[in-house]
């Protein structure tokens, strides 16, 4: 037998033949025959790290849709593994160790038609952005000097006709009164106006007369005497404009006065025939009064007023600046909101960087009217003395829908009234890029929350840290317990908690023990 030690190299390979030691040749780069040289192994180290860290840089792209996988396999596994367990003879285990996978006890099956039972929203896990809000009190108001219009008589008078019903819709310029004027300046102002116009006519033929004189025999008329005819005529045009105006001061509409002057005058008005005497124009009598201009919240969309208040009837005399009625225009509205003084800087806040402010208002059938796209107007320059309170106002545009009797009338109902009483939520902190979702998909089970994962016809309970909570939302930590992308059920979470609880106590034979 040979010694090892005394073996010599292979002829074929080129190799040392084992247990001995290649021969150094003193070369620095020089490295061992059948091993890789080293600029080699430092390009496969660096090849190494780099495909590590491109996998952890896109780990959000390649890990979501990999997990889902790795949990619908787990699921799967672990209730097959439940209905095998279920079937098999107990002889078949005795005496053996079973391998629970790390789903064992958290997976329910859940049919279709339960799932409609229950009501089972089921939606992904997306990232989105949150805002913690502060809940203040407050109150539907009107605008003052934009809401409400009143309509007043300019003159006395005598209340012929009413053309509108409290609370009934109306265009500017519909016609609301039809009223007789006894107003005794208004009569007085008429019968001045006629007086000039009359007396204008009677100047206005005797200077013609002296001119055309004149031009036949010149020099017949002095010259002065035609010039003071031209002055009187100019003082009496001055007269009647004044009458005009202050017949529209009283209230009469100025194409009415336009309508008298051109009857008087002879001149050829739209819808008259010339008169041919003087004294047979009438006074304006009868007059109707319209609604006003207004400005509605989208007068393209619906009627601009509606009557709140209508206090007088027909046959009803009134006096000079008395009410005939209200108007108002709910299209645009204000909530004027309470916040205490401690509030007051998370107020300025969001006034000052214009977040969106959300209004709720609590509906019968346990709804909620939700707003979100709101801001405020203003804050309140003072705090109240007993309640230490700051009023700020928040306005917004109030849909409404109309109806019609049986009348022909129409009647307007708004979606919000003054007076009534909302809930605004003013954002005081903003969470961007996080774990969103609604308060209901995460149920408590003593100190621990989860969620339940949508795994085929099955739940996985999974566990999670809440980083934020309130009464609609919850806001998760992202710490690998649920991964963006997946499906989790977003209500009825308590009842999939407790039929997993009943699950895991197993079944109860009739006497209400276990054999």
């Amino acid at each position: 037998m040979s010694d090892p030690s005394s073996s010599t190299p292979s002829a074929s390979t080129g190799l040392p033949t084992p247990g001995l030691t290649a021969p150094n040749t003193g070369t620095p780069d020089s490295s061992p025959p059948g091993s890789l040289p080293m600029w080699w192994r430092g390009a496969v180290l660096v090849a190494v790290i780099a495909a590590f860290s491109a996998a952890w840089f896109t780990r959000e792209t390649w890990w979501p849709p990999t997990r889902t996988q790795l949990d619908r396999w787990l699921a799967h596994e672990s209730a097959e593994r439940g209905h095998h367990d279920d079937h098999d003879d107990h002889d078949d285990h005795a005496g053996h160790d079973h391998d629970h996978g790390p789903d064992e006890g958290n997976v329910l099956p859940v049919s279709a038609q339960a799932r409609r039972t229950l009501g089972i929203r089921i939606g992904r896990l997306e990232r989105g952005n949150h805002e913690r809000t502060l809940r203040l009190p407050g109150r539907v108001a009107t605008i003052p000097g934009v809401s409400h219009r009143e309509v007043t008589a300019h003159f006395s008078g005598l209340v012929l006709a009413v053309h509108v019903r409290q609370g009934e819709v109306v265009r500017s310029g519909a016609p609301l009164f039809d009223v007789r004027v006894v107003h005794e300046d208004a009569v007085r102002v008429q019968l001045e106006l006629l007086e000039s116009l009359a007396k204008k006519e009677v100047v206005a033929a005797e200077l013609k007369r002296l001119e055309d004189l004149n031009r036949a025999n010149p020099g017949a008329v002095p010259g002065t005497r035609i010039l003071e005819q031209k002055y009187e005529r100019q003082h009496l045009v001055h007269s009647i404009v004044l009458r005009k105006q202050a017949l529209v001061l009283l209230g009469l509409p100025e194409v009415e006065i336009d309508r008298l002057i051109a009857l008087h005058t002879g001149a050829h008005a739209e819808g008259i025939e010339d008169e041919e005497h003087f004294g047979e124009a009438p006074l304006i009598d009868r007059l109707t009064i319209h609604a006003p201009e207004g400005m509605s919240a989208s007068p393209a969309e619906g009627p601009e007023w509606f009557v709140t208040d209508l206090p007088v009837h027909a046959g009803q005399h009134f006096d000079a600046g008395g009410l005939l009625c209200r108007l108002a225009d709910y299209g645009r509205l204000h909530v004027e909101g309470q916040a205490y003084e401690r509030d007051l800087a998370a107020l300025r806040r969001a006034s000052g960087e214009q977040w969106p402010v959300g209004l709720h208002v609590e509906q019968g059938n346990g709804e909620r009217l939700v707003r979100q796209d709101l801001s405020i107007g203003f804050v309140g320059s003072e705090v109240d003395p007993q309640s230490r309170t700051a009023r700020f106002y928040v306005p917004f545009v109030n849909p409404q829908a109309t109806r019609t009797s049986a009348d022909g009338r129409t009647y307007a109902e708004w979606e919000l009234l003054p007076g009534q009483m909302v809930e605004l939520r003013l954002p005081i902190e903003r969470f961007e890029n996080v774990l969103v979702l609604p308060a209901e998909a995460v149920v408590r089970d003593g100190l621990n929350d989860y969620v339940f994962q949508a795994v085929r016809d099955t739940f996985v309970r999974r566990p999670v840290s809440v980083r934020y909570r309130d009464e609609e939302t919850v806001i998760l930590r992202d710490d690998g317990g649920v991964h963006v992308g997946g499906e989790y059920a977003l209500s009825s979470t308590a009842q999939l908690q407790l039929a997993l609880e009943n699950l895991a106590r197993g079944p109860v034979e009739a006497h209400g023990h276990h054999h």
